[in-house]
């Protein structure tokens, strides 16, 4: 059971594939195992938190369109692992889990809001734009804390 967040980048309204080189450099400024079998990356923040991250073909090819993050913990380095992940891959965050007035959509600096397809702003909303990984982590907080409480009670 995770909080999940996935990964998109678009390029003239459609999807479009991320750098591999700029995402694997993302992760491996910090303690970063993987693949498994699985296309899992298991990172480990300076601060002891741990996310992980899943990819189909990072490890044999080139490029990609989509990755995610599954995060059982939200310490201010695993928020920096996601911001700096998807900041390099000029990649949206969606957050799976939002609902009522919490944005669905996160936009890192790199990410070009005029590449978006129409009917995916229609659908979720304009991202958030945020500039650092401690605005992600304010944006996601709440969210979160809602999460883990249910969580918590399933366990």
């Amino acid at each position: 059971m995770s909080f999940d967040l996935t990964l998109l980048r678009f390029e003239a309204g459609k999807n479009a594939a991320m750098s591999k080189d700029a995402v694997l450099a993302a992760l491996r400024r910090n303690k970063c195992s993987g693949p498994d079998g699985n296309g899992y990356f298991v990172v480990t923040a300076p601060d002891g938190g741990a996310v992980e991250f899943g990819v189909i073909g990072l490890d044999s090819k080139p490029e990609f369109e989509s990755c995610w993050f599954n995060l059982t913990e939200a310490t201010p380095s695993v928020m920096q692992i996601v911001f700096d992940v998807a900041d390099a891959a000029e990649a949206v965050i969606f957050n799976m889990q939002a609902q009522g007035g919490q944005s669905s959509m996160i936009a890192p600096p790199s990410f070009d809001l005029k590449q978006a397809p129409t009917d995916f702003i229609r659908n979720y909303g304009k991202p958030k734009r945020i500039a650092s990984s401690a605005e992600l982590g304010s944006l996601l907080e709440a969210g979160f804390s809602a999460w883990s409480e249910l969580r918590d009670q399933a366990l």
